[in-house]
């Protein structure tokens, strides 16, 4: 679990069995502690002969393990969002980056909940952190303009795979970018080569991101027929123009992994 001072929090989320541990009479080994931000572990040795369960002995005591969030299967999207992600794009809007990164084995359920899949229909109630945070940052953005009719922000969106020594440039549609990550000497560290496409609505940066996807790596695995096997960053930057100050203003990236 993360310190109060630190800038980093970890949440843990955890799914319900697949088609294909249901089949094999798998049952959950891990549960969320109640009242706690805890997740409590059970240790089985199962028997099996081919695809079925002979035997299943519990081996020895539960063992805990505490986050700064912890959510159950029966956890909603709009929960996760609203929990875990919510604060850090008002921060974005206030100058600060901000950074969203699933991390788990091949059909832990990252895709799903980052909301990532390359499908054109899906549920308001299935919508994963991605399109979550494109629509309300151009909700956000429609108020702020509201509010302010001289003030004007603009969208860019970029995304990147990568996968083993390489960066792929999946909005890159010729292929033919070279895309490098640099240092300053400060210790901050930037992308260069990679497309930016400008985007000015929620419609046309979730088109951008389909077609991206489309283009990342995957392959067939046990967990996942349709498993990727890369790390996805898909990130936007918006700049804020003030016709008062006559100024342009970039905002630091919001990096979605």
């Amino acid at each position: 679990m993360a310190d109060k001072d630190t800038t980093v929090k970890v949440a843990v989320r955890i799914r319900p069995l697949n088609d294909y541990e249901a089949v094999q009479d798998s049952s959950l080994c891990i549960d969320v502690v109640s009242g706690e931000t805890q997740v409590s572990l059970e240790y089985y040795i199962c028997i099996r002969r081919e695809f079925y369960l002979l035997l299943q002995i519990r081996a020895g005591a539960n063992t805990f393990y505490t986050f700064d969030n912890v959510f159950g299967i029966e956890t909603t999207q709009e929960t996760i969002y609203e929990s875990c992600v919510a604060d850090l794009l008002l921060a974005a809007f206030e100058g600060f980056n901000a950074t969203i990164l699933a991390y788990g084995q091949t059909g832990s359920g990252k895709t799903f909940t980052m909301g990532s899949a390359a499908e054109e229909v899906i549920s308001d109630e299935n919508l994963g952190i991605i399109p979550r945070v494109i629509k309300n940052l151009f909700q956000m953005i429609h108020d702020k303009e509201e509010i302010n009719s001289r003030s004007t922000y603009k969208v860019y969106v970029q995304f990147l795979e990568i996968y083993g020594e390489d960066i792929k440039d999946l909005l890159d549609q010729t292929k033919t970018s070279k895309v490098n990550i640099r240092e300053t000497r400060g210790g901050e560290v930037f992308v260069t080569g990679a497309k930016e496409e400008l985007v000015s609505s929620y419609e046309q940066m979730m088109k951008a991101l389909e077609d991206g996807t489309k283009n990342r790596t995957t392959a067939s695995t046990k967990m996942n027929q349709t498993s990727s096997r890369s790390h996805g960053r898909a990130g936007s930057c918006f700049h804020f123009l003030c016709a008062i100050i006559v100024s342009l203003s970039k905002q630091p990236y919001l990096p979605l992994i």
